[in-house]
């Protein structure tokens, strides 16, 4: 994967909590199955209201702010946010 500057990506070594956080899953989708392929566990903090229909099961889905149980918890965090 390329980074938003063009710089590869790779996961850490040791198995990260993936934390993805937007308003929608569109460019979230692929750090999503990629962090399901290597069976880490996955949670998306969604910022938009309604229905996430394209998660799949094994995602925990969490609606509202950031909170510090949630920030510690994660290894690894990705952002997708408005401008």
């Amino acid at each position: 994967m390329l980074g938003p500057v063009g710089h590869g990506f790779e996961w850490p070594a040791l198995s990260p909590h993936v934390l993805l956080v937007g308003a929608g899953l569109q460019r979230l989708y692929p750090l999503l199955h990629a962090g399901l392929a290597r069976r880490l566990p996955v949670a998306l903090l969604a910022l938009a209201e309604g229905a996430w229909p394209a998660v799949p099961p094994e995602v925990e889905i969490v609606r509202g702010e950031l909170t510090a149980e949630l920030a510690h918890w994660a290894d690894l965090i990705a952002l997708d946010v408005p401008d």
